[in-house]
């Protein structure tokens, strides 16, 4: 196997499901790495790009369709996107989860993403899939 270093102890990885990309959130929630496959080398490269959590994270998610990546901050669900050329991570705009973020799960079609607090709220959003995976619409259940 190959070994990389992240910079920080990790807490979770997620892989991309056609398993080319992989992010590592480290342990104290306060970045994601974003490891890719180089396919003219045939192996993994190191840190393509860390992003940093205004706050430690919760946990990720990744979308369906292996673009976007989603990060559980305290009270707000933060969306990531690989850019498609230097797949470095792009940052959007954090939303506000009327409490702190529980659990997240995205559906099988990447549509929505149901959002549980510790508050007891259940909300979903609606992601636009078609423009940066932005996540908006949001309606509590």
């Amino acid at each position: 196997g190959e070994q990389f270093d992240t910079g920080a102890p990790c807490k979770q990885v997620v892989v991309a499901s056609h398993g080319r990309r992989l992010y590592a959130l480290a342990s104290n929630g306060l970045s994601v790495t974003h490891i890719r496959w180089d396919s003219a080398q045939a192996t993994f490269q190191g840190s393509n790009g860390t992003a940093s959590l205004m706050s430690a994270a919760s946990f990720i998610r990744l979308s369906p369709d292996n673009e976007h990546l989603y990060a559980a901050v305290q009270a707000n669900v933060l969306c990531f996107q690989a850019h498609p050329l230097s797949d470095t991570m792009l940052s959007s705009v954090a939303l506000d989860a009327f409490g702190t973020v529980r659990e997240m799960v995205l559906d099988t079609d990447g549509e929505s993403v149901f959002v549980a607090t510790e508050e007891g709220h259940v909300l979903e959003y609606q992601r636009d899939a078609a423009a940066d995976g932005a996540l908006a619409d949001r309606r509590i259940l």
